[in-house]
């Protein structure tokens, strides 16, 4: 059952992660443009490495350059903080019962 669960989020991950990175590419085709230090600083990083696009931190809102106030800071930091303890909570349950 454990490894059904870890099965499952790794693949809602793995998705998520892959629609990330189509968004981020066309955060990067702009910003090359027009902040292409911050692209690159982006690129170098640990968030790059690891799949982790502009979106999972500035939302989906900014699209153009007329709405940048739209880009969010920390977008889901903290709901997805919240999701891993309710997973971590779930497992440790799941162990105990076995």
């Amino acid at each position: 059952m454990i490894k059904q669960i870890f099965f499952i989020l790794g693949a809602i991950l793995f998705l998520l992660a892959s629609a990330a990175s189509v968004h981020a590419q066309d955060c990067v085709s702009c910003h090359q443009k027009i902040s292409p230090s911050i692209v690159t600083d982006w690129q170098l990083s640990k968030h790059n490495a690891r799949g982790i696009g502009c979106p999972e931190c500035h939302g989906t809102n900014h699209k153009t350059e007329t709405d940048a106030a739209q880009a969010q800071i920390w977008y889901g930091y903290s709901e997805m903080r919240q999701d891993l303890a309710e997973i971590k909570s779930f497992a440790a349950d799941m162990r105990r019962k076995k």
